[in-house]
């Protein structure tokens, strides 16, 4: 069973469609430096993740079935084109999940972190 992924720096437009489906003990998955413009939106499938790297990517937006990775203590979405953040997922999983670091400089588009999220 496969218990870290790492897929960095290999220029993927996008994830195979079966990812989430036939990694399900996956701890850690990094994504990091490609050219992926969105995150599965089966994410969620990956009940076990605990660590997602998906840092200097295109990203223009994150799946609000985020929020379902129920283990996810580190979420990096640095360097990307976000343009929002899904405020009301992100602030349920900073008090109800095991969520403790969200990463999310570097996002030209995405002003300044939401006051909702700042004042946790």
């Amino acid at each position: 069973e496969l218990r870290e992924l790492k897929l960095g720096h290999n220029m993927l437009e996008q994830l195979p469609g079966n990812l989430t489906e036939s990694m399900k003990h996956l701890l850690v998955i990094d994504l990091s430096f490609n050219l992926l413009r969105s995150l599965p939106k089966k994410l969620h499938r990956l009940s076990k993740l605990k660590i997602l790297q998906a840092s200097y990517n295109q990203i223009t937006e994150l799946p609000s079935q985020v929020r379902l990775v129920e283990h996810l203590e580190l979420l990096d979405i640095s360097y990307n084109r976000l343009t929002e953040l899904p405020i009301s997922e992100l602030k349920m999983m900073l008090v109800e999940s095991k969520l403790k670091c969200i990463e999310c400089k570097g996002n030209p588009e995405l002003l300044r972190p939401p006051r909702e999220i700042t004042e946790q």
